[in-house]
């Protein structure tokens, strides 16, 4: 494992050093792809800028020992801007959207490790009723097994307050479809499917805080999210607190469903990984009356997890410069980073570096294992900033304890109640719009790309 010496990088007063280089966006692109980034990093060692559009300077931080910037509180020189983010792109009144961070940190509580389990008991009865209802056998596209995660979450966090909307699924779809453009800069106006879905779902939202159940331990993330406001949010109306509750229905499904299907899909299109798999979620006992942890009593599972998170997660976390930032590269060469840039850090390139990673476009389940237990391996990875597929510190996703418990939830349930087989190949990521997690150029059920799974119940 790669340890990597840290770097200086402090608040310049006086700079008389150069900016970082300027690295060119490609032509017809609006703004760099992941791998353009990458490609970009190797050029650069560690250090770069892109100027996008409005004449907005995007410094990318690309080597280990430069992310404290981004992930340590308070670092000297740069600020948090997610609240005016959170404005931009899910459209959070300001007067609330400054409360956000103690908002979630709330929720980060309500979604910690021990209650994650709770948590995820809902969801693995969810997911068992889900598949209760498919056929002894057939065909289906991959992502009419993914989203069985979808209701059971919702209820999990929210209660019952999806159980009459069962468009909701595709209010989320119509949402997402254009995220990535938005946070890219494009105006929200520019998207009325996406508004109208957004507006939609605010409604039950609205609904749901009118009838209290943000009051009711059924809807414990409901609940976080309120009673980390000011006097629990009594002082804001209901319609503000459920344009704040949006930015979490959004999330709790932006990384859980392109990850679920890309580890499902991998499983299958490897006939190795595929039986051993098959090997140990079907020698334990999960399910109801035994409990849904499949993330302790399935390791090589677990490895399949942390290996799609690597390859198929791309996290990227910004910080507003506010006072020049001098920065040291792994070469050792100078530079600023001059006030108003958005220095970001993109964990698709860390998670590609050779050095940590080798072959690091293979899936590889196994490079987990090599200390015996792949939790310990991404614990280890994360503390040297190698690893970080849910951002770290202050910053970091409040349902990752979650996330990290029904995605080898759904994937064991349906391997152990159907014998499956992928129908056409195995699908490729389309890495041009991204927001935390590639979808596949199939998202979502693409009548001219298809990822179908043959399945058949077992008797």
């Amino acid at each position: 494992m790669q340890r990597t010496q840290r770097l200086a990088a402090h608040v310049c007063s006086a700079p008389d050093l150069p900016p970082p280089p300027l690295a060119p966006i490609p032509d017809g692109r609006f703004f760099p792809t992941f791998p353009d980034m990458l490609e970009e990093s190797r050029k650069h060692n560690g250090v770069f800028s892109y100027e996008a559009m409005g004449n907005r300077r995007i410094t990318i931080l690309a080597h280990p020992s430069l992310y404290d910037i981004i992930f340590e509180l308070n670092y000297p020189g740069v600020i948090s801007e997610k609240n005016k983010l959170g404005h931009a792109w899910f459209g959070i009144p300001l007067d609330i959207a400054k409360h956000n961070d103690a908002s979630l940190a709330q929720v980060r509580e309500a979604m910690a490790p021990n209650r994650a389990d709770n948590l995820n008991e809902v969801v693995g009865r969810g997911i068992e009723q889900y598949f209760a209802k498919f056929p002894t056998s057939g065909t289906c596209d991959l992502w009419e097994i993914t989203i069985g995660t979808f209701f059971p979450v919702n209820e999990a966090m929210f209660g019952d307050t999806f159980k009459d909307h069962p468009d909701a699924l595709q209010l989320w779809l119509d949402f997402d479809k254009d995220f990535a453009k938005i946070t890219a800069g494009y105006p929200r106006k520019m998207f009325p499917e996406h508004l109208a879905a957004q507006e939609k779902v605010v409604a039950i939202f609205k609904k749901a805080l009118e009838d209290g159940k943000d009051r009711l331990p059924t809807c414990p993330v409901l609940s976080a999210r309120t009673d980390g406001l000011p006097n629990k949010g009594a002082d804001f109306s209901t319609e503000t607190k459920a344009r704040l509750m949006f930015s979490i229905f959004w999330a709790a499904q932006g990384n859980t469903l392109p990850m679920t299907y890309w580890m499902l899909a991998h499983i299958l299109a490897s006939p190795g990984i595929h039986e051993r798999v098959l090997k140990e979620v079907r020698g334990v006992e999960l399910g109801t009356g035994h409990g849904f942890n499949a993330r302790e009593s399935c390791p090589f599972t677990m490895a399949c997890l942390y290996e799609t998170l690597r390859m198929y997660n791309a996290v990227l976390a910004h910080r507003k410069v506010v006072e020049p930032v001098k920065v040291s590269s792994p070469s050792g060469a100078a530079c600023v980073v001059p006030k108003g840039d958005m220095i970001t850090m993109a964990s698709y390139i860390q998670h590609r570096d050779p050095t940590v990673f080798p072959d690091p476009e293979t899936f590889n389940p196994d490079r987990w294992l090599k200390e015996g237990d792949p939790t310990t391996t991404m614990n280890k990875l994360t503390a040297a900033n190698l690893f970080f597929p849910f951002a770290k510190g202050l910053g970091s996703c409040s349902g990752k304890h979650l996330a990290m418990r029904e995605i080898p939830t759904l994937v064991a349930l349906f391997l152990r109640s159907f014998e499956a087989e992928l129908v056409d190949p195995m699908p490729k990521p389309h890495w041009e719009e991204v927001l935390a997690s590639v979808t596949p150029e199939s998202f979502p059920f693409d009548t001219a790309v298809h990822t179908r799974v043959k399945f058949a119940r077992r008797g």
